[in-house]
């Protein structure tokens, strides 16, 4: 009897990288530009930083192919309505994160994978009245 060897599979970018290391890095360096941006920085007044911080890496590592447990949509949408994020902002976090993930030395192709990835949930981040 032949046996077929299988391929192995494709490493995910959460792998190719690094891992929580690197999610780690990028996260904690994107939110100390956002943080110290003048127009974002009212949006994480009163905000438990490090706790965010800590959601963002989880985040982030399931963006770029690391299983989670369970990923709240619904919730996704209660912390962020509050806020009141208009499209401006959200898409001044967004060249913040692109320029993180160009300083971190990530690929093009994954830059703009992440990034659209990110952008899936873009509906549930931004309530521009």
């Amino acid at each position: 009897m032949e046996t077929v060897a299988s391929e192995p599979s494709k490493p995910t970018m959460f792998d190719k990288y690094g891992g929580v290391p690197t999610v780690t890095q990028i996260v904690r360096d994107f939110y100390h530009r956002v943080l110290t941006d003048l127009a974002l920085h009212r949006y994480f007044e009163n905000v438990n930083t490090e706790r965010l911080i800590q959601h963002q890496i989880e985040l982030i590592a399931y963006i770029m192919g690391k299983p989670m447990r369970e990923f709240e949509k619904v919730r996704l949408t209660q912390v962020h309505q509050p806020q009141r994020i208009t499209l401006s902002a959200y898409e001044r976090l967004i060249s913040i994160l692109r320029q993180v993930l160009l300083d971190a030395k990530i690929e093009g192709n994954d830059i703009i994978s992440i990034i659209q990835k990110v952008d899936e949930y873009r509906s549930m981040i931004v309530f521009d009245a």
